[in-house]
């Protein structure tokens, strides 16, 4: 009995320990099933990444590529250009930029380059170039580009018919329409229609703020008519030729419209010398001649005189000057929130003071007085402001050879008014002659 219960505990025994090793063979045959499943997995996962990074490091480098190269496509002065264009101009810098302006001998237009001297653009005529915000607008063969002072082009857009830039917005005319485009917004706002002897005036077209109760904040872009006669004009209440379009486009409102107006020019622009020595030749040139309506004595690539000492001026034929004289499109844009206000009553002792505090000698204040002073009293009550040598150089250079030791250049501008204005006093400064001086006066009607 005792046999077969051994018997029996035995083969028990056996089956349980064959079902211990059947089960311990089978969780070893499911880990290695998991550790292949879990190793096919990480070498797909692998692959698919490598093949992702192949396709993408390509694009990377190709982007990269074009960032590196588009910068270099428009530095294109280098070296002679750019030191020529220094060497000829006294460029005016704004946010981060040099500009030089057009008419150098030699130099067809304008140059553009940042600070550092890497050169941007060459051939720019003025109206093509904006400086706003700390970056340049430009638009050349077709396209307006946005450039950082880096000389980096942040943007270009294709686009035709462009025929001005003030700050980030285009000035188009498009089958006699006038639009403007604003470049970052894209937006388009047509202004009107313009016949073809009217032109794009760079010359009083602008963005102006309020200062005045009949000028509203907005963009003001003249046209003016250069082939029509002068005479053929009508004229304002005040004398002033008519010879121009101001259309006009005022943000707040929406409003278009266009007036009738006149093209701001200076008046009777005349120039004296005065070198240390008698018999000294002199040259004189302008930065931008182009803008030289009438001149005496003709102007045609220059004036070339002998000066003495006393002032008096000879041609190359003898003929005798006591100036050169001129009359000039444009002028400096002029707000009147500082000047003076200046009735007909006070108009004498007014220029007396004012005229002598600048500098001008006994004679210069005379010629000076007999010109304006008719204008003053006709107005009655006026507002006026002078535009002296720094900034009368930057808008037309003046370039004589040899150079002047000192340079006075004044211009007033004048503009009639209604009633009495308070008007925050412009500070003068007085000018010290030394050496040879040349001396300028002029003026702009308003």
């Amino acid at each position: 009995m005792e046999n077969e219960e051994n018997i029996i505990y035995k083969n028990g025994e056996e089956k349980r320990s064959k079902n211990n090793r059947s089960n311990k063979k089978l969780w070893i045959l499911i880990v290695f099933l998991i550790l292949i499943i879990l190793g096919l997995s990480g070498y797909i996962a692998y692959n698919a990444y490598n093949q992702k990074q192949a396709k993408e490091e390509p694009k990377e480098i190709e982007k990269k590529e074009v960032k590196e190269k588009q910068p270099k496509q428009e530095k294109l002065l280098t070296g002679t250009r750019i030191q020529e264009a220094k060497e000829c101009y006294s460029p005016e810098e704004r946010e981060g930029f040099m500009y030089t302006g057009n008419g150098c001998s030699g130099l067809a237009d304008g140059f553009l380059y940042t600070k550092s001297g890497d050169g941007i653009v060459e051939n720019l005529k003025e109206q093509y170039i904006s400086l706003y915000k700390n970056y340049a607008y430009i638009y050349k063969d077709g396209k307006i580009m946005k450039v950082s002072p880096d000389a980096d082009i942040v943007y270009s857009i294709e686009k035709t018919d462009v025929v001005g830039l003030i700050g980030d917005v285009a000035v188009i005319v498009e089958n006699n329409n006038i639009k403007l485009y604003f470049i970052e917004t894209k937006k388009e706002v047509t202004l009107g229609t313009v016949m073809n002897n009217y032109t794009y005036s760079i010359y009083g077209s602008g963005y102006y703020e309020k200062t005045t109760d009949d000028l509203k904040p907005g963009y003001y872009i003249v046209f003016e008519d250069n082939i029509t006669p002068y005479e053929e004009f009508e004229k304002d209440m005040k004398g002033n030729t008519l010879n121009a379009y101001e259309y006009y486009y005022i943000p707040e409102t929406g409003e278009v419209g266009k007036i009738k107006t006149y093209s701001d020019g200076y008046a009777k622009p005349i120039l004296y010398l005065y070198p240390k020595e008698d018999n000294t030749k002199v040259t004189i040139n302008f930065e931008k001649p182009q803008l030289l309506t009438t001149t005496y004595p003709k102007f045609k690539t220059n004036w070339s005189v002998v000066a003495n000492k006393n002032g008096d001026l000879y041609d190359q034929d003898g003929k005798y000057y006591y100036g050169l004289y001129w009359e000039e499109k444009g002028s400096t844009k002029v707000d009147f929130t500082e000047g003076f206000y200046v009735t007909k009553e006070n108009a004498i002792e007014f220029l007396e003071e004012k005229l002598d505090i600048i500098g001008l000698n006994k004679k210069e204040r005379n010629e000076f007085i007999m010109y304006w002073l008719p204008i003053l009293e006709k107005n009655e009550k006026n507002l006026v402001y002078f535009e002296l040598t720094d900034e009368r150089e930057t808008f037309n250079k003046l370039k004589i050879s040899p150079k002047p030791d000192s340079l006075l250049r004044v211009a007033i501008h004048v503009k009639k008014v209604n009633n009495k204005v308070n008007i925050k006093e412009e500070k003068l400064k007085t000018f010290k002659r030394k050496g040879f001086t040349a001396v300028e006066w002029g003026g702009v009607v308003h």
